[in-house]
């Protein structure tokens, strides 16, 4: 490890000679005679110095003017600075003091104690030692930051390139297709051929989803009426009730009485994971799904199975609304039910028309609300452009699915 290097100014040589003999050991001293030769040591970088120390002669204005210039560029930790006053000049001691505030770490009067000295020197060096480490550490996480923004960025503006890009061909090509399937909607059912409705998207934006009317007209509106009917909700209710037993299934193999039990204000006596399973299981579900749903039209039933019913969300990509892949952008009173440390994370990932949920349920009888929710994390945590495009190759196979996802 190489020595700190001392910047030494003293004008009379017998004692540049005995600070040399005393510190050359743990120090590498570069030591001066000239105030002004030492100025422009400084001034030209030829050196890199860790530490200085000035003994002091008149006029004592010089060295203040000189150590202002250094403080311009260097802070007391970063360059300690000493001064030493010979013993002719003690009565500037307790003025000196008053020089700490312009810059000055500490002050000494000669004859110096080499010992006493060497120790505030390694106490001084020390501290700019951590400051240094600080610094470095500050620069590092400052470095890291502005990688990663710049590494989002790039994806970011890859993904919206290629959004753009494929959003307005499909639109284009897709145009006589389109003219067709807004024919054949108002042929069957009053209403306009397309609807807005408003969705939360990536960090919880709300933003208008432009999307085919599959259903009748005010369908929105009898959510309540048919909440028994509800997939995501009966699918829950269909396990086995477990409110004949306080015991839990794990506790009624191992055979040894309940190893989770739980005292209820009212002084009973159950299985406390069996009391969090039921309170899932009384919950209201989060996502809404109705087989053979009574709102929707014959056309309406066709668009959802072939997913065309999805082609004028192009419009909210190219918005910027959304992306072509990412997590759905949820109702509102499904997105309100979202706000868990759990789920919250998939609001952080883009909202899309296609994503990780709908490929991987390709083959599935079903999904639950959980497992399509962890899917939506995992997008939110792992997404970049190549899964992106592994995405949408899967997309298609996916649409040929019997159950619509």
């Amino acid at each position: 490890m190489s020595k700190p290097v001392v910047f030494y100014i003293n004008q009379n040589e017998r004692e540049r000679l005995d600070f040399n003999i005393q510190m050359s050991s743990n120090y590498h001293v570069i030591a001066f005679s000239d105030l002004q030769e030492a100025i422009y040591a400084y001034q030209s970088g030829i050196y890199s110095f860790d530490l200085a120390i000035f003994t002091i002669t008149y006029p004592i204005f010089d060295y203040v003017e000189f150590l202002q210039e250094i403080r311009k560029q260097h802070s007391k930790l970063e360059f300690p600075i000493m001064f030493v006053y010979p013993s002719d000049m003690q009565e500037f001691a307790d003025r000196a003091m008053q020089h700490t505030q312009k810059g000055i770490n500490d002050i000494f009067i000669q004859p110096l104690d080499y010992e006493l000295l060497q120790s505030r020197m390694d106490i001084l060096l020390k501290i700019k030692q951590k400051q240094q480490e600080k610094a470095t550490a500050q620069k590092a996480r400052v470095k890291k930051v502005i990688n990663k923004t710049r590494s989002v960025s790039k994806r970011y503006l890859l993904k919206r390139s290629f959004d753009i890009l494929a959003a307005g061909s499909a639109l284009l090509l897709l145009s006589p297709l389109l003219l067709l399937v807004v024919l054949l909607i108002k042929l069957e059912s009053r209403g306009g051929a397309t609807y807005t409705s408003r969705r939360v998207g990536t960090n919880y934006k709300i933003f208008r989803l432009f999307k085919f009317r599959t259903m009748y007209q005010n369908a929105d509106q009898k959510i309540k009426q048919l909440q028994h009917l509800n997939q995501y909700d009966s699918k829950q209710f269909k396990q086995e009730n477990e409110a004949l037993s306080n015991t839990c299934t794990e506790c009624v193999l191992l055979e040894r009485g309940c190893q989770h039990q739980l005292w209820k204000d009212n002084g009973e006596v159950v299985c406390e994971k069996l009391d969090a399973a039921r309170k899932t299981r009384n919950s209201k579900p989060v996502f809404m799904k109705f087989e053979r749903d009574p709102r929707v039209t014959r056309v309406g039933r066709f668009l959802r199975k072939t997913s065309i019913d999805e082609i004028p969300q192009l419009i909210n990509v190219l918005k910027g609304d959304m992306s072509l892949v990412g997590n759905r952008p949820l109702p509102l009173y499904e997105a309100e039910k979202l706000t868990k440390d759990k789920t919250v994370l998939r609001f952080q990932a883009p909202a899309g028309i296609t994503g990780l949920w709908q490929v991987t349920k390709r083959g599935k009888a079903d999904m639950s609300a959980e497992e399509r929710i962890a899917l939506d994390n995992e997008y939110a945590l792992k997404h970049s452009f190549w899964m992106d495009m592994k995405i949408i190759l899967k997309t298609f196979p996916a649409l040929l699915q019997t159950e619509k996802v």
